[in-house]
């Protein structure tokens, strides 16, 4: 299925990380993610390291969600930064 987007908002995989630890316990920084699911993160900071390890985090967390369907993402939309 096609995810239909658009450019005024953007996934935030920071946001489905938090919501499956309601109470905060865990760290959801990009390193600590990516180690809790075994994603190899070489060069923290580096724009496209960066972007290559929160790839390789998306299915999990889509998975940990039980995310199937498009409409499922809703609530991890965000509008970016200007």
């Amino acid at each position: 299925a096609r995810v239909r987007g658009s450019a005024d908002r953007a996934l935030c995989t920071l946001r489905m990380s938090r919501r499956l630890d309601p109470e905060r316990q865990l760290s959801h920084r990009l390193a600590d993610v990516a180690e809790r699911y075994g994603v190899a993160l070489d060069r923290p900071h580096d724009a496209l390291a960066d972007a290559a390890a929160t790839a390789a985090i998306l299915p999990h967390l889509l998975d940990a969600h039980r995310i199937t369907e498009p409409e499922q993402l809703e609530p991890f939309y965000v509008s970016p930064a200007r």
